[in-house]
């Protein structure tokens, strides 16, 4: 099967200048996925300390980091992202790992969560960025998935969201699933949990 691959330009900006915004404070050149987030916050349909926006398919979701993840469990690498999630869960929302329905949603999750202070003082951050889960069998539109370095197994995935072009050339399979070279001679191993565990996991929710 043909992959997809990413276009040398990965990430085209609008000429606009983002205002400064409650989620880092920060002031970056915008694309209008991120202007459409910040300025429907008058209207925010989610959560406090979640950030809306939405995609294309015309769902609102609701969009939050969360950096402990050391629900971590040797042996059971793809239940930890869930669990990290899954504190947030009560009676009315279930928030999941993020799953990326197009580019303009990579687009605005890059531009708003990349300069998070959870991301810049990750221990993974050279390593990992930001984890995210992907439902390719619910999302079959969504094909740059199957350029991502899978990690894990069943339908719930974890892929290198930033750096997948930089260790795309490194990956080898291990263990039933994808795991990253470093430039040392040997897989990451044992050390991949370790990363993983360090990296800020995105977790997600549709608003009903």
């Amino acid at each position: 099967m043909s992959r997809t691959r990413w276009p040398t330009q990965r990430r085209q900006t609008s000429p606009e200048t983002c205002p400064s915004n409650r989620w880092n404070g920060t002031r970056s050149r915008c694309t209008a996925a991120v202007l459409q987030a910040i300025h429907s916050i008058d209207r925010d349909p989610c959560r406090e300390q979640w950030v809306p926006y939405t995609t294309t398919d015309g769902y609102t979701n609701c969009y939050r980091l969360t950096g402990d993840n050391r629900a971590l469990v040797k042996g059971h690498l793809h239940e930890f992202a869930t669990i990290g999630c899954k504190r947030f869960e009560d009676n009315e929302v279930k928030p999941l790992p993020a799953w990326i329905v197009d580019e303009h949603e990579e687009d605005f999750i890059y531009h708003t969560f990349a300069s998070d202070p959870l991301v810049k003082g990750s221990e993974g951050e050279n390593m990992v960025r930001i984890l995210l889960g992907l439902l390719p069998k619910n999302r079959e539109t969504w094909r740059k998935a199957d350029d991502w370095h899978w990690i894990g197994s069943s339908n719930m995935v974890y892929s290198n969201f930033d750096l997948a072009e930089m260790h795309r050339s490194r990956s080898t399979r291990y263990a039933g699933g994808i795991f990253w070279h470093t430039n040392m001679t040997k897989p990451i191993g044992k050390w991949t949990g370790y990363y993983l565990s360090k990296a800020p996991l995105l977790c997600k929710y549709t608003v009903p």
